[in-house]
């Protein structure tokens, strides 16, 4: 229940516009300058704030003619010249028009180039820049308007004569002293108000900043006045202010009706104004903010009315406070939670996908947080009302006094845990959903299925299976394998060109029985004996080349790997300095080798060799990119990725977007600790299936070793030197001197 609850809770984000297809594909190699380079995203997009960029060789920007297309959610530029050979950045921003949520991210693709960087589509930090800051705003601005609209609400169903606080006064009180409680504390009430008016309007300011990269009149304009979701916005803000000012003069009435429409207008800014159904959707949001204002802000309302003076009341007070004031607000609070339970269990089978992305996803994990916290005040309200509470009733005036304290401590406890789900609902707008993304699981793209093609290989894998690939000369051997009774294995063999497409070429497989054909490069196979390591021998025109795949595995391990997986993330994501050396082939052709010094927050620095031969040096700092193509020649300076700045999250982890169906290859003890093999397989839009295969030190939570096979791009990393100080300095770029 408490789960249900907190997945939809009022500030929870299942929006905003992700990049789900792009043409280039991240990593892909062309053969010859594309006629256009498009960005296909989840969602429609504001037109006036969304963009994609491209820069060459050099951090050059590329010129192009950028328009919008496919139902306002495709970007398509289009260059005024041919590309030359080389790697390009594309850097996309969109910001949703359903939403207004903003996104960054980048990938790289090559004109007759192998993309050094790995075919990675590394998408910004949520909270990188100043997205910890708006997620602080965001929390304020829902603290105070979750306590506000409680207290008018709750003023309308149990106010007593004309104070609206008067519900908070116990009986009997004397008549003068009562008015004068009963006032100050609307007082407090109307405050909190105007503080959720102010928060909100720096909220949206800085939300349109970050969609709009500045706060000019026309940004300001293309923000809130272009779609629903901005002007739901300014509506939003607009009936808090009145509702303030009504609450003011006392007209509570009055004022509850503009509380509902100001949640309505916030439900309509957000969420689930993106999601499917819509209508429902909408419903369901804002009834649960309307339930999450009656019994959080509720539980507000008494926290600061009577905890600061706790201690001043004798025993026929505390009971008298126990009787009405909190027997009162209980009639409110129980239908008001189990109200807000419903509504959260609807929001949760409309916005995820699964329940795994709970754990297994950034967005999930600040989720489980905010569940948390929301079931430790449901258990607390639990305690303390229905254990605790008619215990110290049963006795007279002088109740056990540990039995007391505990009852006024868990009371107690309710707004400070209130505090922190405002403060992870706040956090929690600011990452993508796991709703809409690319799954492992995607369709193909027609392209590649084209009539008189094969049909291209799909990433699924069952349960009880493991899927591998390795390099084979100009070939990828990709096999997927299941354990046999009595320890053998039963293997499903794919040959495949360089592009991922088919290819019958004679193999064998030393040890193994070939049991049928399943298809254009396809066999079937068996092995009564399960080694650590398959050896595949194809020939193709005339040569032969030798594939070896470790095949070893723990089955029914891919839940324990998804926790591994999410034990190592903050760890790596946490490095300060790291050295990566990096071999990438797109072939049996010489090598690519990239030397990489990654300095958090926003020093990048790499080296590019051909074989022996030095391709080029780059230079990164903030917003800053010097490069230069040998070491006599001058360096360039640019702007990174033609106005953006490169954060270091985005690359240390680039690597878990792709880390899905995980399976367990090996678990050890090394001298410096644990180390754990996995093995994934996903598919890449454009392209197909991406395997992986990651040596992880969960000792000390780092990525060790990482092993890429994907259409064209056979790549190696070793990642080491952890926090070993580095010194990543500007270039002089005016004299070519370091």
């Amino acid at each position: 229940m408490v789960c249900a609850l907190a997945l939809g809770a009022p500030s929870g984000a299942f929006a905003h516009a992700i990049l789900v297809q792009s043409q280039p594909a991240p990593g892909q190699q062309l053969s010859s300058s594309p006629a256009r380079i498009t960005a296909t995203f989840g969602e429609p997009l504001n037109p006036q704030l969304s963009s994609l960029t491209v820069a060459g060789p050099g951090g050059h920007a590329v010129r192009l003619r950028v328009g919008i297309a496919a139902g306002a959610r495709r970007l398509v530029a289009r260059p005024f010249a041919r590309l030359a050979r080389g790697i390009y950045q594309a850097r996309w921003h969109s910001v949703s028009a359903d939403d207004g949520h903003a996104l960054d991210g980048t990938y790289y693709f090559g004109v007759q180039s192998s993309a050094p960087r790995g075919a990675t589509q590394a998408q910004a930090s949520p909270l990188g820049g100043t997205g910890w800051l708006r997620a602080l705003l965001r929390g304020v601005f829902d603290a105070a308007l979750i306590v506000f609209c409680g207290g008018v609400l709750v003023a309308v169903l149990l106010a007593r004569g004309r104070e609206p606080a008067a519900w908070l006064i116990p009986e009997p009180t004397d008549g003068g002293v009562a008015l004068a409680s009963a006032q100050r504390l609307w007082r407090h009430t109307v405050t909190v108000g105007a503080v959720a008016v102010i928060a909100g309007v720096f909220t949206s300011l800085a939300d349109a900043a970050n969609a709009a990269g500045s706060l000019s009149a026309h940004a300001l304009h293309a923000y809130f006045f272009t779609n629903i979701a901005g002007e739901a916005r300014v509506a939003m803000l607009a009936a808090l202010l009145l509702a303030t000012g009504l609450a003011a003069r006392r007209a509570v009435g009055r004022s509850s009706v503009l509380v509902v429409a100001a949640l309505g207008a916030l439900a309509l800014s957000g969420h689930a104004n993106a999601a499917d159904p819509r209508v429902l959707a909408l419903a369901s949001d804002l009834v649960h903010l309307l339930a999450a204002s009656l019994w959080l802000g509720g539980i507000a309302q008494i926290a600061w009315a009577w905890l600061p003076r706790l201690r001043q009341l004798d025993g026929r007070a505390r009971r008298a406070l126990m009787e009405d004031v909190l027997a009162r607000f209980g009639r409110v609070a129980l239908p008001a939670f189990l109200t807000l339970a419903a509504a959260g269990l609807l929001n949760a089978v409309i916005e995820l996908d699964s329940l795994q992305a709970l754990w297994q996803d950034g967005y999930g994990q600040v989720l489980l947080v905010k569940v948390t916290l929301v079931g430790s005040i449901a258990l607390a309200s639990y305690a303390h009302a229905v254990r605790l509470r008619p215990r110290l009733l049963a006795v007279d005036l002088h109740p056990p006094p540990e039995l007391e304290r505990g009852h006024w401590r868990l009371l107690a406890s309710e707004p400070l845990i209130g505090a922190g789900v405002a403060l992870a609902a706040g956090v929690l707008v600011a990452f993508p959903p796991p709703r809409g993304q690319p799954t492992t699981r995607a369709a193909a793209p027609k392209a590649i299925t084209a009539p008189g093609l094969p049909r291209a290989l799909s990433a699924a894998v069952a349960a009880d299976e493991l899927s591998v690939a390795e390099q084979a000369g100009p070939l990828i051997v990709a096999a997927w394998v299941t354990h046999l009774p009595g320890g053998g294995l039963r293997l499903r063999l794919h040959t495949l060109r360089t592009d991922e497409r088919p290819l019958d070429v004679p193999i064998r497989i030393p040890g193994a029985t070939i049991t049928a054909r399943c298809g254009v490069g396809c066999a079937t196979a068996q092995l009564a004996r399960a080694p650590a390591v398959l050896t595949v021998q194809v020939e193709d025109h005339g040569h032969d080349y030798t594939a070896r795949l470790p095949v070893r595995w723990r089955e029914r391990s891919d839940a324990l790997a998804r926790r591994l997986l999410a034990h190592v993330e903050p760890g790596q994501l946490a490095l300060r300095d790291v050295r990566i050396h990096e071999t990438l082939r797109g072939g049996p052709t010489v090598a690519n080798i990239t030397d990489y010094q990654l300095q958090a927050p926003d020093r990048f620095a790499f080296t590019l060799r051909r074989g022996s031969r030095l391709l080029g040096e780059t230079v990164i700092i903030g917003s800053k990119e010097w490069q230069r193509s040998a070491p006599q020649r001058r360096w360039t300076l640019s702007q990174y990725g033609g106005g953006g700045t490169f954060a270091a999250g985005s690359y240390l982890g680039w690597w878990t977007s792709y880390a899905r169906n995980p399976r367990l290859m090996d678990l050890e003890r090394t001298a410096t600790g644990t180390v754990a093999v996995i093995a994934t397989v996903s598919e890449l839009q454009g392209i197909g299936p991406v395997w992986l295969r990651l040596r992880l030190d969960l000792t000390h939570q780092r990525l060790l070793r990482l092993r890429m096979i994907t259409a064209g791009h056979f790549m190696t990393q070793e990642w080491g030197a952890f926090n070993r100080p580095l010194e990543i300095r500007p270039p002089v770029a005016a004299t070519g001197k370091h």
